[in-house]
């Protein structure tokens, strides 16, 4: 069994110490009090504002200069009295200044902790190798009492532990991957073991709130999982912004961004593409440059020259480990790094990452990548760590099941990378621009993210064409329904997921079928071959395939013309229209244009109909050819059309029902439209008294009947609560305004709309009259009819 120990690294600041205290006085100003109009003046006290002095936690002092020198891209190796540095071939890419200064501490602060080691300030720029760098420091103490290295950071006065380990030389040796202050404290084994038999420790960090809510399944990058950056990413996320907000709810880690911050999505993790690859790119910044943890074998295989041997290197001690943990929790209230190694005969070594937070008796807490949110931890019990349980990812614990991880090291917090990356990974997360670094960027190339057609057509490609054929994406609903992408010019369905098209192919197209009118999202979940997650998109297609049709004149006499033009109330671009007049498709079906002039000479209704026949587009319009004489209105002039705009106060009417208002006419739904006339005048002649006295006078609609005319010569009309109840037409937009006379076509819900508003200007104002037209949808039992509402009305404000 080949025998492992904990190696590691951690960022610190330099560090000189200062202290300063300083007295100054206060004088009081002068008070006066008006007395028997004498000015009376008290005594001027003069008080002195006491500032505690500042006691920092190491006093340092006789400052020497240990050494000086540049480092060799074949190695370097500094043999010192006080310690020695071993620096392998390619830690550097180019030589490397170093400076380091020694320093008594004369007094110190500490709590728990006593430095048995000159105080170090290793200064090489803040230079990060590729290798780790090996320090030896000899230990001048009893052996048997528990010591590690600690980092120190004058800014802060805070500690940072370093996973140490005690060679068999009496040295202590930390492996890093750079440089600032370091010093060797002892604890001794009572005061260990009294924060042992009390209430525990705990550094305020909580599953479900401080760790990430998703799964650690691994990604294009880190296909083998994650744990190691969602860990670093977490605990970076705690020490330097959450710890400082636990009483803001919003500055939990756990559901931060999710979907991106678009729309709720918390069943799902594929969608939280900004901090998935947050996560696996800490991942990735990690594993370029350190590892986690190693044999002897490993040791000696990367850093031959250490030239530690057997005889150097310790065995794994558990007790060691437990109590690493417990000092830095004690010392820095904040939650360490975990790594827990699995060795089997034949079957190689597993290791996985997480986060200690807590803990209590002989319960070491941990927060799992691979199990987001719950309570874990890990027993200690005889001076050994039970089997945890757990898996390298969660696709692996889904595949094979749990394994027992029997070797667990402390690796302090940031031992593995180094955080100023993190802390430029969390800025391309606030900037939502992150990972391109790694990661290919799938693109969704489409014309348009509107649609007329019920779908849309689209192609993917990546950033890096060398890795297209690699490449496999869904296409899901907002619900995650799934969909099978049709290939445009194939004709075939793709399988699920669908290959990217060769970059050669681009011009060929997929499409997915749109259902719903009005907005729609779908989701693009982009995977790799071997199905590991790429990138997360959502796209919000607007569809609208509600063709209207308006005209500026509905009644014209024979060999007059009605110009009639199509629009989308939504405004979106649409193509060129067929219009067939009264059916005869022969005569017209090469007659392509978004508007139609329309002249006849034959009496009656004729009906045109505008339709695309690639895609659901279709609205038809009735223009009546008369013999009679049309009635006429005097426009209103271009320079006072603004005058129409406002709100008006209609009444209404059935076109059957003249002589009585509609709401105030109750009748059965099958009588005749003869014979209901007929009622309706009967009942207005004979019982006007009656219905006057039952049902008040007319009611006038104030509400929301509001016409609003544009400088381009269109309007909307929205129509009043009573007329949108009874027609459940809610309005038109972008009609022209013609001088006044304002007339659409419309269909909603299977129901047509013809309507017509002719405006007036008087001297009081202006006057206002028109129809609307409902058509209910063919074979609709016992509404199955067509009713015109009439209105009218005048301009409130």
């Amino acid at each position: 069994m080949k025998k492992f120990l904990g190696i590691m690294l951690i960022v610190i600041f330099l560090i000189s110490i200062a202290a300063c205290s300083k007295d100054e006085p206060i004088v009081s100003e002068p008070i006066t009090e008006m007395v028997e109009e004498e000015i009376v003046h008290e005594e001027v006290i003069e008080k002195e504002e006491i500032i505690p002095e500042i006691i920092p936690l190491l006093t340092l002092e006789n400052e020497q200069v240990l050494a000086e020198f540049e480092t060799s891209l074949d190695g370097t190796t500094l043999e010192l009295d006080q310690l020695t540095l071993s620096i392998p071939a390619d830690a550097y890419d180019s030589e490397v200044s170093f400076k380091i200064v020694t320093k008594d501490i004369v007094a110190d602060e500490l709590e728990l902790i006593e430095p048995i080691s000159s105080f170090y300030e290793i200064d090489n720029g803040n230079v990060f190798s590729e290798v780790p760098i090996g320090l030896q420091i000899p230990l001048d103490t009893n052996t048997d009492e528990f010591v590690m290295a600690f980092y120190f950071d004058e800014e802060s006065e805070s500690l940072e532990g370093i996973p140490s380990i005690k060679l068999n030389n009496g040295n202590l040796l930390v492996m890093t991957h750079h440089f600032s202050n370091i010093f060797v404290g002892m604890m001794n084994k009572e005061d260990l073991e009294k924060y042992k038999s009390g209430e525990g420790i705990t550094t305020k960090f909580t599953p479900g709130i401080d760790d990430f809510s998703f799964i650690n399944y691994g990604s294009y990058i880190a296909p083998d999982g994650h744990c190691n950056g969602q860990s670093i990413a977490a605990m970076w996320y705690f020490k330097n912004i959450r710890r400082f907000n636990l009483d803001d709810s919003s500055s939990a880690l756990h559901g931060m961004l999710d979907n991106n911050d678009l729309f709720p999505t918390p069943e799902k993790w594929e969608d939280d593409s900004l901090l998935y690859r947050f996560a696996s790119s800490v991942q990735k910044d990690a594993s370029k440059t350190s590892h986690l943890f190693a044999s002897k074998a490993y040791i000696l295989t990367i850093a031959p020259d250490y030239e530690y041997g057997d005889n150097l290197l310790p065995d794994y001690h558990a007790k060691d480990h437990w109590d690493a943990f417990y000092a830095s929790m004690i010392l820095t209230h904040r939650p360490q790094l975990v790594y827990v190694y699995h060795e089997e005969e034949g079957k190689g070594i597993s290791g996985h990452a997480i986060i200690a937070y807590k803990i209590e008796g002989n319960k070491l807490y941990v927060a799992d990548p691979n199990y987001p949110g719950e309570i874990r931890y890990i027993e200690y019990d005889n001076g050994n760590f039970k089997p945890y349980s757990s898996g390298s990812n969660a696709q692996e614990i889904e595949t094979s099941g749990e394994i027992d991880f029997n070797r667990i090291y402390f690796l302090g917090e940031f031992a593995t990378i180094d955080e100023w990356k993190v802390e430029n990974r969390w800025k391309e997360v606030i900037n939502k621009d992150l990972g391109n670094e790694y990661f290919p960027y799938p693109m969704i190339i489409s014309d348009s993210i509107t649609s007329y057609r019920n779908r849309y057509d689209f192609n993917v490609e990546v950033n890096n064409p060398d890795i297209q054929s690699e490449m496999r994406f869904y296409v899901c609903d907002k619900n995650f329904n799934l969909f099978a992408p049709v290939l445009k010019y194939a004709g075939t369905v793709e399988p699920i997921p669908s290959k990217f098209l060769p970059v050669n192919d681009m011009k060929e197209k997929y499409i997915v079928p749109l259902d719903d009118e009005g907005y729609n999202w779908l989701g693009f979940y982009f995977v790799d071959e071997k199905k590991n997650w790429v990138d997360f998109q959502w796209i919000e297609i607007f569809v609208d395939t509600k063709l209207q049709l308006t005209a500026d004149k509905y009644i014209i006499n024979p060999g007059d013309t009605a110009h009639i033009e199509a629009s989308m109330l939504t405004g979106i671009d649409f193509p060129k229209l067929h219009w067939i007049i009264d059916g005869d498709e022969e005569e017209n079906m090469f007659t392509r244009s978004k508007s139609f002039d329309f002249t006849s000479d034959i009496l009656g209704e004729h009906s045109i109909v505008a339709t695309d026949s690639l895609s659901p587009l279709q609205a038809t319009i009735s223009i009546t050819v008369t013999d009679d004489e049309i009635e006429k209105h005097d426009p209103i002039p271009e320079e006072d059309s603004h005058i129409a705009d406002g709100t008006y106060s209609c009444s209404f009417w059935l076109s059957a029902y003249e002589a009585v208002p509609f709401e105030n006419f109750e009748s059965d739904a099958f009588y005749t439209a003869d014979y209901k006339r007929q009622l309706a005048t009967d009942n207005a002649n004979n019982y006007n008294e009656m219905y006057a006295a039952k049902f008040g006078e007319i009611t006038y609609d104030k509400e929301d009947f509001q016409i609003h005319v544009h400088d381009d010569g269109t309007c909307d009309v929205t129509f009043s609560t009573f007329l949108y109840v009874n027609s459940n037409s809610k309005g038109i937009s972008n009609a022209p305004f013609n001088g006044g006379s304002i007339r659409w076509t419309a269909e909603e819900g299977g129901a047509k709309f013809d309507g017509s508003v002719i405006l007036s200007l008087t001297d009081d104002g202006v006057k206002m009259k028109g129809t609307i037209t409902k058509k209910s949808p063919e074979n609709q039992f016992m509404i199955n009819e067509t009713k015109t509402y009439f209105f009218e009305g005048e301009k409130i404000h």
